[in-house]
Protein backbone atom coordinates (compact mmCIF):
# COMPACT_ATOMS: atom_id res chain seq x y z
CA UNK A 1 0.00 0.00 0.00
CA UNK A 2 1.57 3.24 -0.93
CA UNK A 3 1.65 6.04 1.97
CA UNK A 4 -0.72 9.40 1.43
CA UNK A 5 2.59 11.30 1.40
CA UNK A 6 3.71 9.79 -1.69
CA UNK A 7 0.38 9.07 -3.59
CA UNK A 8 -0.39 12.64 -3.11
CA UNK A 9 3.43 13.44 -4.92
CA UNK A 10 2.66 10.97 -7.71
CA UNK A 11 -0.21 12.77 -8.50
CA UNK A 12 -0.34 15.88 -10.66
CA UNK A 13 -2.15 18.59 -9.20
CA UNK A 14 -4.55 19.38 -12.71
CA UNK A 15 -5.76 15.90 -13.35
CA UNK A 16 -8.52 14.38 -15.24
CA UNK A 17 -10.64 14.16 -12.45
CA UNK A 18 -10.21 17.59 -11.30
CA UNK A 19 -11.83 18.77 -14.70
CA UNK A 20 -14.52 16.57 -14.30
CA UNK A 21 -15.40 17.47 -10.97
CA UNK A 22 -14.95 21.15 -12.15
CA UNK A 23 -16.83 20.83 -15.09
CA UNK A 24 -19.86 19.60 -13.01
CA UNK A 25 -19.51 22.49 -10.51
CA UNK A 26 -20.02 24.74 -13.27
CA UNK A 27 -23.11 23.31 -14.45
CA UNK A 28 -24.53 23.16 -10.93
CA UNK A 29 -24.02 27.09 -10.64
CA UNK A 30 -25.57 28.30 -13.72
CA UNK A 31 -28.63 25.97 -13.12
CA UNK A 32 -29.09 27.40 -9.96
CA UNK A 33 -28.84 30.97 -11.30
CA UNK A 34 -30.82 29.79 -13.88
CA UNK A 35 -33.71 29.11 -11.98
CA UNK A 36 -33.48 31.73 -9.35
CA UNK A 37 -33.83 34.24 -12.22
CA UNK A 38 -37.41 32.39 -13.42
CA UNK A 39 -38.69 31.48 -10.26
CA UNK A 40 -40.76 34.30 -10.28
CA UNK A 41 -41.26 34.87 -13.90
CA UNK A 42 -41.98 31.03 -15.14
CA UNK A 43 -40.73 27.45 -13.92
CA UNK A 44 -38.53 25.42 -16.18
CA UNK A 45 -40.75 22.77 -16.65
CA UNK A 46 -43.29 25.71 -17.80
CA UNK A 47 -40.73 27.03 -20.09
CA UNK A 48 -39.98 23.07 -21.59
CA UNK A 49 -43.81 22.90 -22.05
CA UNK A 50 -44.04 26.60 -23.87
CA UNK A 51 -41.13 24.98 -26.40
CA UNK A 52 -42.46 21.79 -27.10
CA UNK A 53 -46.20 23.30 -27.43
CA UNK A 54 -44.71 25.45 -30.24
CA UNK A 55 -42.61 22.47 -32.03
CA UNK A 56 -45.65 20.53 -31.75
CA UNK A 57 -47.45 23.47 -34.04
CA UNK A 58 -45.13 24.02 -35.85
CA UNK A 59 -44.75 20.28 -37.07
CA UNK A 60 -48.74 20.04 -37.23
CA UNK A 61 -49.24 23.06 -39.72
CA UNK A 62 -45.76 21.12 -41.84
CA UNK A 63 -48.48 18.09 -41.91
CA UNK A 64 -51.59 20.37 -43.11
CA UNK A 65 -49.55 22.68 -45.84
CA UNK A 66 -48.78 18.47 -47.51
CA UNK A 67 -51.87 17.23 -47.14
CA UNK A 68 -53.40 20.33 -49.15
CA UNK A 69 -50.69 20.40 -51.76
CA UNK A 70 -51.47 16.67 -52.43
CA UNK A 71 -55.59 17.48 -51.74
CA UNK A 72 -55.57 20.56 -53.69
CA UNK A 73 -52.80 20.05 -56.93
CA UNK A 74 -52.04 23.23 -58.82
CA UNK A 75 -52.48 22.11 -62.05
CA UNK A 76 -51.69 24.06 -65.29
CA UNK A 77 -54.55 26.54 -66.66
CA UNK A 78 -54.57 24.78 -69.88
CA UNK A 79 -56.80 22.09 -68.82
CA UNK A 80 -59.22 24.66 -68.23
CA UNK A 81 -58.51 26.63 -71.16
CA UNK A 82 -59.32 23.73 -73.34
CA UNK A 83 -62.74 23.21 -71.46
CA UNK A 84 -63.33 26.89 -73.00
CA UNK A 85 -62.20 26.50 -76.56
CA UNK A 86 -63.41 23.21 -77.24
CA UNK A 87 -65.11 22.72 -79.97
CA UNK A 88 -66.53 18.87 -79.60
CA UNK A 89 -68.65 17.44 -76.80
CA UNK A 90 -66.99 17.92 -73.54
CA UNK A 91 -66.96 14.94 -70.51
CA UNK A 92 -66.59 15.35 -67.15
CA UNK A 93 -67.10 13.18 -63.72
CA UNK A 94 -69.15 14.68 -61.17
CA UNK A 95 -68.26 13.07 -57.94
CA UNK A 96 -71.08 13.99 -54.85
CA UNK A 97 -67.86 14.78 -52.50
CA UNK A 98 -65.57 17.48 -51.14
CA UNK A 99 -61.90 16.70 -51.31
CA UNK A 100 -62.20 18.58 -47.62
CA UNK A 101 -62.65 16.42 -44.54
CA UNK A 102 -66.02 17.80 -42.56
CA UNK A 103 -67.28 19.69 -46.20
CA UNK A 104 -70.19 18.78 -48.66
CA UNK A 105 -69.51 19.43 -52.27
CA UNK A 106 -68.37 18.41 -55.43
CA UNK A 107 -65.20 17.37 -57.14
CA UNK A 108 -65.37 17.37 -60.89
CA UNK A 109 -62.94 15.97 -63.58
CA UNK A 110 -62.25 15.71 -67.00
CA UNK A 111 -61.35 13.02 -69.48
CA UNK A 112 -57.74 12.77 -68.60
CA UNK A 113 -58.30 12.46 -64.73
CA UNK A 114 -57.34 15.93 -64.34
CA UNK A 115 -58.88 17.70 -61.31
CA UNK A 116 -60.94 20.47 -63.12
CA UNK A 117 -63.97 22.17 -61.15
CA UNK A 118 -64.46 21.73 -57.18
CA UNK A 119 -67.21 22.96 -54.39
CA UNK A 120 -66.10 22.79 -50.87
CA UNK A 121 -69.24 23.76 -48.14
CA UNK A 122 -68.97 23.10 -44.74
CA UNK A 123 -71.28 20.77 -43.24
CA UNK A 124 -73.14 23.58 -40.57
CA UNK A 125 -72.86 26.34 -43.10
CA UNK A 126 -75.88 27.62 -44.44
CA UNK A 127 -76.83 26.74 -48.65
CA UNK A 128 -77.89 30.03 -49.13
CA UNK A 129 -74.44 30.85 -51.22
CA UNK A 130 -72.57 28.38 -52.62
CA UNK A 131 -69.22 29.08 -54.97
CA UNK A 132 -67.79 27.17 -57.85
CA UNK A 133 -64.23 27.25 -58.31
CA UNK A 134 -61.35 25.99 -60.77
CA UNK A 135 -58.93 23.14 -59.61
CA UNK A 136 -56.24 25.63 -58.03
CA UNK A 137 -59.64 27.19 -55.99
CA UNK A 138 -59.87 30.52 -57.75
CA UNK A 139 -63.99 31.42 -57.66
CA UNK A 140 -65.61 31.30 -61.09
CA UNK A 141 -69.69 31.41 -59.98
CA UNK A 142 -71.22 32.24 -57.44
CA UNK A 143 -74.62 30.35 -56.57
CA UNK A 144 -76.79 32.02 -54.84
CA UNK A 145 -80.63 31.31 -53.67
CA UNK A 146 -83.16 34.21 -54.08
CA UNK A 147 -84.76 35.14 -50.84
CA UNK A 148 -88.88 36.28 -51.11
CA UNK A 149 -89.72 34.45 -54.48
CA UNK A 150 -92.41 32.15 -55.57
CA UNK A 151 -90.67 28.87 -55.77
CA UNK A 152 -87.05 28.04 -55.36
CA UNK A 153 -85.10 30.20 -57.52
CA UNK A 154 -81.27 30.91 -57.82
CA UNK A 155 -79.29 33.44 -59.36
CA UNK A 156 -75.73 33.39 -60.48
CA UNK A 157 -72.64 35.57 -60.97
CA UNK A 158 -69.23 36.23 -62.40
CA UNK A 159 -67.10 35.32 -59.47
CA UNK A 160 -67.77 36.44 -55.89
CA UNK A 161 -69.58 39.36 -57.02
CA UNK A 162 -73.05 40.28 -56.06
CA UNK A 163 -74.35 42.84 -58.70
CA UNK A 164 -75.65 42.04 -62.33
CA UNK A 165 -76.10 38.35 -62.08
CA UNK A 166 -75.77 36.17 -64.98
CA UNK A 167 -78.75 34.22 -65.04
CA UNK A 168 -81.38 32.93 -63.05
CA UNK A 169 -82.80 29.47 -62.59
CA UNK A 170 -86.10 28.64 -61.47
CA UNK A 171 -87.57 25.96 -60.11
CA UNK A 172 -90.87 24.56 -62.05
CA UNK A 173 -93.71 24.09 -59.90
CA UNK A 174 -96.41 23.44 -61.88
CA UNK A 175 -99.48 23.99 -59.81
CA UNK A 176 -98.31 27.65 -60.65
CA UNK A 177 -97.35 27.24 -64.10
CA UNK A 178 -98.97 25.17 -67.17
CA UNK A 179 -94.58 24.26 -68.17
CA UNK A 180 -93.08 20.39 -68.45
CA UNK A 181 -89.82 20.01 -66.96
CA UNK A 182 -87.96 20.72 -64.08
CA UNK A 183 -87.09 24.48 -64.44
CA UNK A 184 -85.82 26.75 -66.85
CA UNK A 185 -83.16 29.04 -66.88
CA UNK A 186 -83.78 32.83 -68.19
CA UNK A 187 -81.51 36.46 -68.44
CA UNK A 188 -83.29 39.38 -68.35
CA UNK A 189 -86.79 37.94 -68.32
CA UNK A 190 -86.12 36.26 -71.59
CA UNK A 191 -85.96 32.30 -71.41
CA UNK A 192 -82.76 30.94 -72.47
CA UNK A 193 -82.53 27.19 -71.17
CA UNK A 194 -85.38 24.22 -70.23
CA UNK A 195 -84.26 21.43 -68.21
CA UNK A 196 -86.35 18.39 -68.78
CA UNK A 197 -86.07 14.73 -67.11
CA UNK A 198 -84.94 13.37 -63.91
CA UNK A 199 -82.13 14.32 -61.28
CA UNK A 200 -82.78 11.91 -59.19
CA UNK A 201 -82.20 9.02 -62.04
CA UNK A 202 -79.38 11.15 -63.10
CA UNK A 203 -81.19 11.62 -66.59
CA UNK A 204 -81.79 14.95 -67.38
CA UNK A 205 -81.16 17.40 -70.68
CA UNK A 206 -80.66 20.98 -70.68
CA UNK A 207 -82.01 22.33 -74.11
CA UNK A 208 -81.66 25.42 -75.86
CA UNK A 209 -84.86 27.43 -76.29
CA UNK A 210 -82.82 29.97 -79.09
CA UNK A 211 -82.07 27.10 -81.13
CA UNK A 212 -85.21 24.61 -81.55
CA UNK A 213 -84.56 23.20 -78.05
CA UNK A 214 -81.29 21.53 -79.21
CA UNK A 215 -79.54 19.90 -76.24
CA UNK A 216 -76.59 21.65 -75.00
CA UNK A 217 -75.59 20.08 -71.48
CA UNK A 218 -76.81 15.94 -70.27
CA UNK A 219 -76.62 14.50 -66.94
CA UNK A 220 -75.85 10.56 -67.12
CA UNK A 221 -75.23 7.54 -65.38
CA UNK A 222 -71.70 6.60 -65.09
CA UNK A 223 -70.74 2.81 -65.70
CA UNK A 224 -68.03 1.26 -63.96
CA UNK A 225 -65.26 0.39 -66.28
CA UNK A 226 -65.14 -3.66 -64.80
CA UNK A 227 -68.52 -5.43 -63.74
CA UNK A 228 -70.75 -3.29 -65.87
CA UNK A 229 -72.51 -1.90 -62.79
CA UNK A 230 -73.16 1.85 -61.89
CA UNK A 231 -71.31 4.38 -59.71
CA UNK A 232 -74.78 5.20 -58.22
CA UNK A 233 -75.85 8.44 -57.70
CA UNK A 234 -73.12 10.23 -55.86
CA UNK A 235 -70.99 10.10 -59.12
CA UNK A 236 -72.65 10.36 -62.41
CA UNK A 237 -71.29 11.72 -66.21
CA UNK A 238 -72.08 15.62 -67.44
CA UNK A 239 -71.62 15.97 -71.26
CA UNK A 240 -71.43 19.40 -72.27
CA UNK A 241 -71.79 20.85 -75.53
CA UNK A 242 -69.96 22.96 -77.67
CA UNK A 243 -72.32 25.88 -77.18
CA UNK A 244 -72.62 26.32 -73.59
CA UNK A 245 -69.89 26.99 -71.09
CA UNK A 246 -68.70 23.87 -69.26
CA UNK A 247 -69.00 26.09 -65.99
CA UNK A 248 -72.24 27.01 -66.94
CA UNK A 249 -73.13 23.61 -67.13
CA UNK A 250 -72.09 22.58 -64.02
CA UNK A 251 -73.50 26.01 -62.10
CA UNK A 252 -76.92 24.26 -63.20
CA UNK A 253 -76.07 20.98 -62.31
CA UNK A 254 -74.72 22.40 -58.11
CA UNK A 255 -79.06 24.29 -58.80
CA UNK A 256 -80.54 20.88 -59.59
CA UNK A 257 -78.94 19.17 -56.73
CA UNK A 258 -80.20 21.59 -54.52
CA UNK A 259 -83.69 21.91 -55.89
CA UNK A 260 -84.17 17.92 -55.63
CA UNK A 261 -81.40 16.97 -52.87
CA UNK A 262 -84.38 15.60 -51.16
CA UNK A 263 -85.70 13.32 -53.99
Amino acid sequence: MIPLVEYKKMRPFFSFEHHILSFYICIYKHATTFIKQNINSSSPTRIIKTHTKKRQKHIYKQRIKKKMTKVHPKFPNTCEESLWDSKAAVGLTVWKKSLLFNCDGFTVYNSYGDLVFRVDNYMNSPRDNIVLMDASGLPLLSIRRKKLSLGDCWTVYDGETQKDPIFTAKKNVSILTNKKGLGWVSAKKTVLYEIDGSYSQRSCKIVDVRMNKKITAEIKKKDAMVGGGSFGKDVFKLIVEPEMEPRVAMALTIILDQMFRSY
